[in-house]
């Protein structure tokens, strides 16, 4: 039917929505690809969306298809109607395989804030861009989740207090939802706002399950830097040289006979 008709190789089905090369790529056929190919089929054509062959091999984490199109001339750098290349569309579906191939093709990715929020599927953008740069394979959920848990005990391993530059507001709406106080290191609060300072600030934390006062290895600490800023402050102050009440009449018997003198003249 090709030897009849080669033009067949860049015809248009369903009213423009696909055609053969990007049919046949998205189906993983190389052999009917590289028929296509041999009767002069555009490797770019493009579907209705604006996607060419390379972006749906992307698609479908085709590793095979996306070499061979690539073998045989297809451009890497277009983009379809969302302004997405093969590289971001295989970072958006979270296609490990397809965007560490593109990678080692020297395509250049855009940054991870271009992709928060645009992937189908929840998942780290950075985690993913740190094991495609050491070349390892996809990253288990194991560590996502674990990276999750260490962040997690390292703020509660901090001095935690409520925070209570808390609006009204806020507030109110949080005790109609059933929410926890907002909590915050305590060393972020200024002094007066501190639990341990102030009644209110005691009983606010006691309420929400939360000891106000300073843990007692931290209020040693605290106590050292006080009592070293203490020191400095003492050795910046200039002592008064005392007066020798001696000294200070001879003054001024000096200053009188000066003025006499002055005053004869």
């Amino acid at each position: 039917m090709l030897k009849k008709n080669p033009k067949l190789a860049n015809c248009e089905f369903y009213n423009g929505t696909t055609n053969p090369v990007c049919r046949a790529t998205y189906l993983g056929h190389r052999n009917i690809l590289g028929l296509l190919l041999k009767y002069d089929a555009d490797i770019n054509k493009r579907s209705s969306d604006q996607k060419t062959p390379l972006m749906w091999a992307s698609f479908r984490d085709n590793t095979q298809m996306l070499e061979f199109l690539l073998e045989n001339g297809a451009d890497p750098t277009l983009t379809d109607k969302d302004g997405w290349n093969a590289l971001d569309i295989a970072i958006i579906r979270i296609n490990f395989q397809a965007a560490k191939l593109l990678c080692k093709h020297g395509i250049q990715r855009k940054t991870i804030e271009e992709y928060e929020g645009k992937t189908w599927r929840k998942y780290d953008i950075q985690m993913m861009f740190e094991s495609i740069d050491a070349d390892v394979e996809e990253v288990p959920y194991q560590r996502f989740f674990d990276r999750i848990r260490k962040e997690r005990a390292e703020w509660l391993s901090k001095d935690l207090v409520v925070d209570r530059r808390e609006s009204w507001r806020n507030w109110t709406w949080r005790q109609f939802n059933f929410e926890e106080a907002p909590l915050v290191p305590r060393e972020e609060l200024p002094n007066h706002l501190q639990p341990q300072n102030s009644i209110r600030g005691k009983l606010i934390n006691y309420i929400n399950g939360i000891d106000p006062r300073i843990p007692h290895g931290k209020m040693a600490k605290k106590n050292q830097i006080q009592t070293v800023e203490l020191e400095e402050t003492k050795q910046q102050v200039v002592p008064i040289q005392p007066i020798d009440p001696l000294e200070q009449s001879q003054v001024d018997i000096e200053g009188m006979v000066a003025e006499g003198a002055t005053q004869s003249q």
